[in-house]
Formats: C-alpha cells, structure tokens, sequence
C-alpha cells in the first residue's frame, strides 16, 4: 500500500492509502461530479539538498510551498 497527498477542490490536502498499483484516485465534487485524477510523484528539496519522493493527486497545480505544509500529514 501507497499513501498519497489529495489535493481536491480547494481542501486542505488529505491522505488517502491506496494498493501499490494503482495510478489514479477518484473524488466526488459537489454536484457528483467525479473527478479521476493521475497519481504522480512530487519531488520536495530541503535547504540541506535531500530530496523526498510523494505520491500526489490534484485538480489543481500546486506549489513547493503546498507540498511542504501538506507533507506533514504522511508522518
């Protein structure tokens, strides 16, 4: 199993645990519309040079800045 950061419809990120090979999630919006979304691999830098490989879903571009907040949720 895989955890992966959701970005969906301008919530705060959540985490959803999904089986290994899956490459997409699904989210419902409001009027039922179902949105499936390509789970990607997001790249986050610290200031020391590491790199950190997420797993991320969004409908939505998001920032370094919006990973780094959300990354905290996988701990």
């Amino acid at each position: 199993m895989k955890k992966v950061l959701v970005f969906f419809n301008a919530r705060p990120a959540t985490v959803r645990t999904v089986p290994d090979e899956a490459t997409t999630v699904q989210e419902h919006y409001p009027n039922g519309e179902i949105r499936e979304m390509q789970i990607m691999i997001a790249r986050l830098f610290s200031p020391n040079g590491e790199c950190r490989e997420l797993f991320i879903a969004a409908d939505r571009d998001i920032s370094q800045k919006d990973l780094l907040c959300a990354s905290d949720k996988l701990n």
